[in-house]
């Protein structure tokens, strides 16, 4: 994997299934919840962290890009599928920053020490994600490689058929699937579990990885573009 000098800016496409807007800022998905309403479009926890027990928070870029984009959504019917990508692509830079977070809670967690487990990020075309704690390395590392493993399913298929199948396995995947297909993007998660172990190995307390329509790499922060060496942080 080379480091990349500049960033892909992906031509996104969501789907009304693909982006997901909470009806309040924070909200906490239960084990119990999910098996009532496992099929409800408005579940802001994807398909690889259901059966947890997680809270869920997105910043104001992530819904009011939701929100755009619903509104595109419907409007596929009267525009070409390259028009759609042009519409995503331009809200996709305009919104640049958009996230949400996840906190997964487990036995091992007190109440004072809880906070995000990872988070997931649009930097400039580019999927990161990055787990704060150790914990979260491996919430992370579980979380790549169970949706890798669904998106091999999906196949080579893009554009927004895609995007609305992948839907169910959070926002951001389903909009990376809608440009380049389940083939590669499923590829660069098994990359990135892959490196998250490495993270796990190496006694970090955080790390993360970065997914561009044409590659993966280690990050070592959030909102980083650049590929890092994977070592111990604190």
């Amino acid at each position: 994997m080379n480091i990349k000098k500049s960033s892909v800016i992906l031509m996104t496409v969501f789907s009304l299934s693909g982006i997901i807007v909470p009806t309040t800022q924070s909200l906490a998905a239960t084990t119990e919840q999910q098996s009532s309403n496992r099929s409800s479009q408005n579940n802001p926890v994807p398909l690889a962290l259901r059966g947890l027990k997680v809270r869920v928070h997105v910043n104001d870029n992530w819904k009011k890009l939701s929100e755009e984009a619903r509104k595109v959504t419907a409007q596929s019917v009267l525009i070409t599928p390259e028009q759609e990508k042009a519409k995503y692509q331009e809200l996709i830079a305009k919104y640049d920053g958009a996230q949400i977070d996840y906190n997964i809670e487990d036995e091992a967690d007190h109440a004072q020490a809880r906070g995000r487990s990872f988070s997931e990020k649009f930097v400039n075309g580019g999927l990161n994600d990055f787990a704060y704690k150790k914990s979260g390395l491996a919430d992370l590392r579980s979380y790549y490689g169970k949706t890798a493993l669904s998106l091999k399913g999906l196949g080579a298929t893009s554009g927004a058929a895609a995007g609305a199948s992948a839907g169910f396995l959070g926002s951001a995947v389903g909009a990376l699937v809608g440009m380049v297909g389940g083939t590669v993007i499923g590829g660069h998660f098994d990359e990135a579990q892959r490196d998250m172990k490495k993270w796990i190995s190496k006694g970090s307390s955080k790390g993360g990885c970065r997914v561009t329509a044409t590659d993966e790499f280690p990050i070592a922060s959030l909102g980083s573009q650049k590929q890092t060496n994977i070592r111990k942080l604190k």
